[in-house]
C-alpha cells in the first residue's frame, strides 16, 4: 500500500473515491459517492458524476469544495434519476426470497420445539400478531428504506438500537400478553412444511441470483473504464449494499438463513436436553 506525503497510509475507506477522483479531496468525494448511493442512483451514473468533478478539479486546479460546494447538497442538486431496481416494488421482490427462507426457519424451529417435547403445534393470538407485525415491518422498510439508511449511516449506534428495540417490542410483547390458543396441529407436519418452505426459498434465491446477479451488484464504475487510461481506470468496483464480493453476496443471500436455522435448531435441542424433567 502506498504512503501519503504526510507519512500515513491511505485509508481503505476512501479507496473507491481515490481511484475515481485522485485529484479530489477523498473525504469530499466519498461523501458525494455515499449520498448518490443513498439517493438510489445507478452505479454507472455515480461514476460519471464523480469523474466529471475529477475532470474539472484536475483542469482548473480548484478544490471540489470551492467549485461545487457541499458534497451532499451538490449530489442532491444533480437530480439524477433513481435506478429502476431501487423502487419499492423492486426492493420487495428482492427481499421476498429472504422472507420465504425466514418463514421456513420459523416454522422449523416452532415445530421442532413442539416435536421434541411431544406436543402439538399451538398457534396463539400473540404469535399471529407478531408474525403480521414482522410482515408489515418488511413492507414499511422497503417503502421507507432511504430515510432509514440515511439515519443508520449518519447515526449508526442510535439507529441500530432504536430499530432493534422497536422490532423486539413488536414481536415479544404480543407473544407475552396474547397467549390464547386459536389452532392446534401436528408437529411432524409443521417440520415437513417448514423444511419445504426453507428449501424452496433457497432454490428461489439461487434462481434469482442466476437471472439478476449482475443487476444486484450494480458496481460504481468510471465511464472511461474501457477507453484507455483515465482517473477511474484502476478504481476498485464498489458494489451495492454492504457486500464486498459476489461470493460474499451469494453466500449471504442463499446460505445465511439455512446456516442460522441449523444453529437455532441445535440451540433448541440443547436447551431441551438441559431443562429439568
Amino acid at each position: 500500500m502506498s504512503v501519503t506525503a504526510e507519512g500515513k497510509k491511505p485509508s481503505r475507506r476512501y479507496a473507491i473515491a481515490r481511484g475515481l477522483a485522485p485529484h479530489v479531496d477523498e473525504a469530499w468525494a466519498d461523501s458525494l459517492l455515499l449520498e448518490l448511493r443513498l439517493l438510489g442512483v445507478a452505479g454507472d451514473r455515480i461514476g460519471e458524476a464523480v469523474t466529471e468533478v475529477e475532470s474539472h478539479c484536475s483542469e482548473s486546479g480548484q478544490s471540489a469544495q470551492e467549485a461545487f460546494g457541499d458534497p451532499v447538497e451538490y449530489a442532491q442538486s444533480l437530480q439524477l434519476p433513481e435506478a429502476a431496481d431501487n423502487s419499492t416494488q423492486a426492493i420487495l421482490r428482492s427481499v421476498t426470497t429472504i422472507l420465504v427462507q425466514v418463514l421456513g426457519m420459523w416454522l422449523l424451529d416452532w415445530s421442532f420445539e413442539a416435536w421434541i417435547g411431544g406436543q402439538q403445534l399451538e398457534l396463539t393470538v400473540g404469535l399471529l400478531v407478531s408474525s403480521t407485525a414482522c410482515l408489515l415491518a418488511v413492507v414499511a422498510l422497503a417503502r421507507f428504506i432511504d430515510p432509514l439508511l440515511r439515519r443508520l449511516v449518519h447515526h449508526p449506534i442510535p439507529g441500530v438500537i432504536l430499530t432493534y428495540l422497536t422490532g423486539a417490542a413488536a414481536i415479544v410483547i404480543p407473544l407475552i400478553l396474547l397467549d390464547e390458543v386459536i389452532w392446534r396441529g401436528s408437529a411432524g407436519l409443521g417440520l415437513a412444511t417448514g423444511a419445504a418452505v426453507l428449501v424452496g426459498g433457497v432454490v428461489w434465491a439461487i434462481a434469482r441470483l442466476h437471472a439478476h446477479g449482475a443487476e444486484e451488484e450494480d458496481p460504481i464504475t468510471s465511464p472511461f473504464a474501457n477507453a484507455g487510461t483515465s482517473p477511474g481506470d484502476d478504481a476498485p468496483k464498489c458494489r451495492r449494499g454492504l457486500f464486498g464480493s459476489s461470493l460474499v453476496f451469494t453466500l449471504t443471500y442463499t446460505a445465511m438463513i439455512p446456516a442460522g436455522t441449523v444453529i437455532l435448531l441445535a440451540m433448541t435441542w440443547t436447551l431441551h436436553q438441559m431443562s429439568p424433567g
